[in-house]
Parts: C-alpha cells; structure tokens; sequence
C-alpha cells in the first residue's frame, strides 16, 4: 500500500503528525563523526562509514506517525508501506475483536495464535509468528532459572509493542536462536 492509498484510510489509521526519512544524510553522518570521533583513527571512523552504508536504511525508507492518542507508527520502503507498529499507547487497538494491551498476554498470544493459524516462538522478551511476520514485544519473556523447563513470565507492560511486517527484516535475528512458545 503506498503512502497516498494509506491517506485513504485516515478514519482507522489516524492523520498524519509528520513523518521523516530514516537514512541519516552522509553529510550530517561525516560532520558527527568528524565532531565526536576525536578518540577514533581515520580508519575506524571509515569502518563506521562502511559499515552504516552498508547495513544502515537505506534512503528510500522513511517512518511516519499518525493518530493523536492511539498512534500508530508506519515505515515505507520506497512509498510502500512495509510496517506498522503499535504500543500499548493505542488502547482501541484490536486484533479481531481482542484488546491486543488489556487483559492477559498469554491470551492475547494464544487468540493471535488461533486466528492466524501458526505455532508462535520466543527468544528473550520477544514472541513471534514468523510466517505472518507478526512481533509482539514484552508480552511474553523466557522465564530465567528455570533449566529444562519452558515457562514464560509476563514482560513489562510499559514496553508492550506489536509489529506487523510485509516481509522478513533485513538484517533481523535469526530464527533458529526462538523456541517455540508451549500455549
């Protein structure tokens, strides 16, 4: 969906309260260097150069925030609209007919996993459904001293968030490091 055909859906997703690119300008990324890198060789501020254009965003990717109290916040990759995440700011947000930031985790992640059909996994503070490309945040963490046993824990509601992608991230941590969550 380009950024003129989410404009259309403005009554759910909120108006827009500003958006920017999320590509720092080489220009401004060289001055900073240049201003705080007093401690760094030539070749060090060279390897954080490389390293930025290599596996920073790329210039085509800008973020956008809309709604007032319910904000939702939207990355598009080249005017398309490849994210929206959401924290537990957006009280109304649903997730077929479920509150996604009252009530319990567990059961949030158990209703998410029923509609969409797919077995989610966890690493540290972070449930996914990988196949629908579907993060949820601080809903769930691993439970620590517990050897050989799964249990979860609920995370920190404050840092609650949900993420759904178009795609897989570039450059995201590997799924083979998740377990799988035992609902």
């Amino acid at each position: 969906m380009s950024r003129s055909q989410v404009d259309r859906f403005t009554s759910i997703y909120g108006a827009s309260k500003g958006g920017a690119a999320d590509r720092i300008p080489d220009d401004i990324l060289h001055d900073t260097l240049a201003e705080l890198g007093e401690g760094l060789t030539e070749e060090e501020k060279q390897e954080i150069l490389g390293a930025y254009q290599e596996s920073g965003p790329s210039s085509a990717a800008e973020t956008e925030v809309r709604g007032d109290k319910d904000r939702l916040v939207l990355t598009y990759q080249s005017d398309h609209l490849v994210e929206i995440l959401a924290d537990r700011s957006t009280r109304l947000l649903k997730f077929d007919d479920k509150p996604v930031f009252e009530g319990s985790p567990i059961d949030v992640v158990r209703h998410i996993a029923t509609i969409l059909g797919e077995s989610p996994v966890i690493l540290k503070e972070e449930v996914a459904f990988p196949s629908n490309f579907v993060f949820l945040f601080e809903f769930l963490r691993e439970a620590v001293g517990n050897p050989g046993g799964v249990a979860y824990v609920e995370g920190r509601e404050v840092d609650r968030s949900i993420i759904w992608r178009s795609g897989p991230r570039e450059g995201g941590v590997d799924l083979s490091l998740y377990k799988p969550v035992k609902l």
